[in-house]
């Protein structure tokens, strides 16, 4: 998602070399945390897509930040 934009669960699941089975509690996590959002796919409205928050996006930078450190 940091990479390519919004994406389901399995293409975000698939980018990080997981499966999105492993990775159902993670996103719910994100999402009550209000990392990430959770829309209805426009093509296949059962599909949902995440992307990330601006607050998501802040948290990922510092994230990073401080790795780079």
């Amino acid at each position: 998602m940091r990479r390519h934009g919004a994406a389901t669960p399995g293409e975000g699941a698939a980018a990080e070399r997981q499966r999105p089975q492993s990775l159902t509690r993670v996103f719910a996590e994100l999402e009550s945390d209000g990392l990430i959002a959770r829309t209805a796919d426009g093509a296949d409205r059962r599909q949902s897509v995440l992307t990330f928050t601006a607050e998501g996006l802040r948290a990922l930078e510092r994230d990073l930040a401080e790795r780079d450190a």
